[in-house]
């Protein structure tokens, strides 16, 4: 077996495996089927440990991801935490953003914070904001995090779908490691302002959903594929006639 190589996300001292795992489908999007879908994201966690061993393993998380079932995300990473240990993983996961919009308060912050440590029995190497906050300036987003860096909460910290100029904003206050933006074949557009800011700035790229959410895995051809309570019925690339033409 190969070892996975580690590389550099960013220039902060971040290093992960090049494929990480990004662990929202099962509790987010969901099945119906909560056991069913705990049991699967757990397999896939335990696979992607064996992949990586000796090297950690990326995993990807956040406040958000949870499913009226009561299935959560951040639960399912502690789980697999708990059964194979801390030193197997980097953990990132994410505050600001609830299915009632952006919030970026100190408050939500901090008590989205304290919620996040809980289910995941530990604390993150990356913590990113989920989405920008109307309601309050980037730079008063990254003094917060600062201060909470400095009381040793997380190792990193990130923005998920910024600008190339919040970016350079946030930068400037307090370091970015990375960013996680959608990025593949189908979806190219930060190609143009914010990747030639991230090479600027010395700042990583995560890329979500590289395979369209599993349009560009061949396995979801048809509507009927899904099941009817699946998110993905309710996105453009994946609506009735759209399916087919992609």
């Amino acid at each position: 077996q190969t070892r996975m190589e580690l590389i550099a996300l960013g220039s902060q001292g971040l290093r992960v495996p090049r494929i990480g795992l990004g662990v929202m489908s099962a509790a987010f999007y969901g099945s119906g089927k909560p056991e069913d879908d705990e049991k699967q994201q757990l397999e896939a966690i335990d696979r992607l440990v064996e992949i990586c061993s000796p090297s950690p393993c990326f995993l990807d998380t956040a406040f958000l991801y949870g499913h009226p079932s009561g299935l959560h995300s951040e639960a399912i990473v502690g789980k697999a935490i708990a059964k194979h240990g801390r030193d197997k993983f980097i953990i990132a996961t994410k505050f600001g953003f609830t299915m009632q919009g952006a919030d970026s308060s100190t408050d939500a912050i901090r008590s989205q914070y304290e919620a996040s440590v809980a289910r995941l029995g530990c604390t993150p190497d990356l913590y990113y904001q989920h989405r920008q906050d109307p309601k309050r300036p980037i730079e008063e987003v990254m003094v917060d995090l600062k201060a909470m860096h400095a009381e040793g909460k997380f190792k990193f910290a990130g923005l998920s779908e910024c600008t190339a100029g919040e970016l350079k904003r946030a930068h400037a206050v307090f370091p970015v490691s990375c960013v996680q933006m959608e990025y593949s074949l189908a979806e190219r557009g930060i190609e143009k302002d914010l990747v030639p800011v991230c090479k600027e700035l010395g700042v990583g790229i995560v890329a979500y959903s590289p395979l369209v959410r599993g349009l560009l895995s061949s396995q979801v051809t048809t509507q009927t594929q899904l099941d009817a309570g699946d998110r993905r019925l309710t996105m453009p690339r994946f609506a009735e006639g759209a399916l087919d033409r992609n």
